[in-house]
């Protein structure tokens, strides 16, 4: 969070951006996903929703 503010201070890019938050959170639901149904999941089988990722570019 620290990195965020000093980004938003200094008016540059945060080391971790939104996309790549995203791409987090897409892994950890593939995670999810593959215990409750005991198999595993590729992370493609996650969708995102496109309209986010094009505001993060």
């Amino acid at each position: 969070m620290g990195d965020l503010f000093l980004a938003i201070e200094h008016d540059t890019e945060p080391t971790l951006n939104g996309l790549d938050n995203l791409k987090t959170m897409r892994l950890v639901e593939a995670a999810y996903q593959a215990a409750e149904e005991k198999r595993t999941v590729d992370v493609n089988e996650i969708s995102i929703e496109m309209d986010a990722v094009e505001t993060m570019q």
